[in-house]
């Protein structure tokens, strides 16, 4: 239930100080052991029932950043596409009326999505409370669509716990009216862009023989939160093995992280004041793949719009120290 809890808080941000802090002990000395990581009863073992050391190969050859995203709007990364069909609902919606959409517009709402998508939907459930947090409608489809049509958008105000407690009314009709439903070619065609690019099932010398294991391994962890009804009677496990562009890897070097594609894909379907709308996004704004300068100028904007808690003026000097952050030569100088 963590995805759904305020508890994600913690999850999300002890890593990265923890990440900096490893490396800057690195950096100036401390040596580790690799048992701890790949030895009997290390991490690898520990953390995964089927561990796959591969892909923490390729040091000094391939950079894992290459495939950063960026969040245009506040939430779980499997729920910006659907946020990116049901923002340009809302803008062909006012450009017609010439007014905003009222939760009495609404008449449903189906959104088709990823396997990624539903799991983290079913996860986020558990930790569901009596209350609206920014958490529990960050991992959640319906909420996040909600507050965005409540609120006239999905940003830091809106998810304000004073926002969220003075619209949780509204925010739950409008979210009771949305239906969120897995599509098996949307989440094939994740796999195939994704392993055309990093063959994940080579690399990981998976075989067909272990999806058994898989399945029952994963149900051991994290119980049966994923029913049939979620995710469709006919599971096309032969699409997922079969070599089309696939090139077969043995180490992450020999990949193309450049390029690398975050297709976590949906389509909204949604019937507001009478009309029906629809809108597809097969790689979520911000996302590894897309145009570098499109990415920038999201970015730059997002940034520019929640600036305000430094003032314009310190805003605009740490903007300018990000955008030329190579020619820092010590980050004490960072304006913050």
């Amino acid at each position: 239930g963590f995805m759904g809890s305020e508890a994600k808080f913690i999850t999300a941000g002890l890593p990265a100080v923890s990440g900096i802090f490893c490396g800057i002990s690195a950096l100036n000395g401390m040596k580790g052991t690799s048992d701890a990581i790949f030895g009997k009863g290390g991490f690898l073992e520990r953390f995964s029932f089927r561990p796959i050391p591969e892909v923490l190969t390729g040091w000094g050859k391939v950079w894992t950043t290459n495939t950063l995203s960026y969040k245009i709007y506040p939430g779980c990364a499997y729920i910006d596409s659907a946020i990116d069909c049901m923002i340009r609902i809302k803008k062909r919606f006012e450009e017609e009326r010439g007014r905003r959409i009222l939760p009495t517009d609404v008449e449903w709402i189906r959104v088709y999505a990823t396997l990624l998508s539903v799991a983290m939907e079913r996860a986020s459930e558990r930790g569901m409370g009596e209350f609206l947090t920014p958490v529990n409608v960050n991992f959640s489809i319906p909420l996040s669509i909600a507050v965005l049509l409540s609120s006239g958008e999905l940003s830091v105000q809106t998810l304000s716990h004073e926002n969220l407690s003075a619209k949780k009314n509204e925010i739950m009709e409008i979210a009771g009216g949305i239906e969120l439903f897995h599509d098996w070619k949307l989440t094939v065609n994740m796999v195939k862009r994704m392993t055309e690019k990093v063959d994940f099932i080579s690399l990981a010398k998976l075989r067909l023989n272990e999806i058994p294991m898989l399945i029952r391994a994963f149900r051991r962890e994290h119980g049966n939160f994923l029913r049939i009804k979620d995710i469709g009677l006919r599971i096309p496990v032969k699409e997922f093995f079969r070599r089309s562009k696939r090139k077969r890897i043995n180490d992450l070097s020999e990949t193309e992280l450049d390029s690398f594609p975050m297709p976590f894909s949906a389509r909204v379907v949604a019937k507001i004041g009478g009309k029906i709308y629809e809108e597809f996004q097969e790689d979520p704004l911000g996302s590894s793949g897309r145009p570098l300068s499109e990415t920038e100028e999201l970015v730059i904007r997002k940034f520019e719009k929640e600036m305000g808690v430094y003032g314009k003026e310190k805003g605009e000097k740490i903007l300018k120290a990000v955008l030329e952050i190579e020619k820092i030569d010590n980050m004490k100088e960072f304006p913050l």
